[in-house]
């Protein structure tokens, strides 16, 4: 009979230690989130029950209020771009068809913060009417390994101090086919870096990203960078319209800037399409620039 019983308590641990979903939807009973029928009404509530008991929030089509920033713990998954009307799987998931948007028009900071944790991913969330200070929609820190964000939109977002869409300090990230459109900050209109690790930036757009002082759409200080197939439109800075990225004293990894596309990109200073300072070890080719300007004083 012991033997049976701490077989049963091992399945049932097994089972209660596994992955599982949280589910956030309109459409739901707003209870216990772990189904499409039972799924929350609320990220806040979603996020919080996700970090406590299970690792993937799946999020319906939507626009939801973000009324606070929320902290991810280590192994979360945010899903976004499911439909809303259907128990849909990841199969069925599409961004672009079925937006799932958090607004920030409430919250006047942060939306969602990593700090000092790992294996992070961000996949399908548009992010949208947040202002604020010190920080981005996303923001990451001190993590050890990369956070990945893939196919998520950032736009119409104002931000003083550095970048509108995400927000890199020490630590690492993966963009991937991501959109930055209409922001403006002081550094780094769409992504801002301080002392990362690695940071690639792939097959993203940045459309009319504007800052203050650097980097239109792109920012980095200190970061080994990799930007491939992006296009860059419309940004506007004192250096780099497009990008910028400079160090101290050139002691960080190569610089990849490879197969982009820059248009309209202005600068008062310098480098109406890309602005590089104090770097040794660069590798730039195959771009396509167009109209970029810069007035020099």
């Amino acid at each position: 009979m012991t033997e049976i019983l701490n077989a049963i308590v091992g399945v049932l641990c097994v089972s209660i230690s596994g992955v599982y979903q949280i589910y956030v939807s309109p459409q739901g009973n707003n209870t216990d989130g772990l189904s499409w029928e039972n799924a929350l009404h609320s990220v806040s509530a979603g996020v919080d029950l996700a970090n406590s008991s299970g690792n993937e929030l799946w999020i319906a089509e939507g626009t939801y209020a973000t009324l606070a920033t929320k902290n991810l713990n280590t192994s979360m998954t945010i899903y976004g771009g499911f439909p809303a009307t259907t128990k849909s799987t990841l199969a069925e998931r599409d961004p672009e068809l079925y937006p799932t948007i958090f607004n920030g028009a409430t919250l006047n900071d942060v939306a969602l913060k990593c700090d000092n944790v790992s294996d992070i991913w961000i996949d399908g969330i548009t992010f949208q009417n947040y202002r604020g200070h010190d920080g981005a929609p996303i923001t990451l820190l001190n993590s050890s390994a990369a956070a990945n964000i893939y196919n998520c939109t950032f736009k119409d977002n104002i931000f003083t101090g550095f970048a509108a869409g995400i927000r890199i300090r020490y630590a690492s990230a993966n963009i991937v086919d991501c959109t930055f459109q209409d922001l403006q900050a002081r550094e780094g209109g769409g992504v801002h870096s301080f002392t990362g690790g690695q940071v690639n930036v792939i097959r993203c757009l940045f459309d009319n990203c504007d800052s203050d002082r650097l980097g239109g759409g792109l920012s980095l200080y200190e970061t080994t960078l990799t930007v491939d197939q992006c296009v860059f439109i419309g940004g506007d800075t004192e250096k780099g319209g497009g990008l910028e990225t400079h160090e101290r004293d050139g002691n960080t990894g190569t610089t990849y800037i490879t197969n982009n596309l820059f248009v309209n990109n202005t600068a008062s200073l310098h480098g109406g399409a890309i602005n590089i300072e104090k770097l040794y070890n660069i590798d730039i080719k195959a771009q396509s620039s167009h109209s970029n300007s810069y007035l020099s004083n």
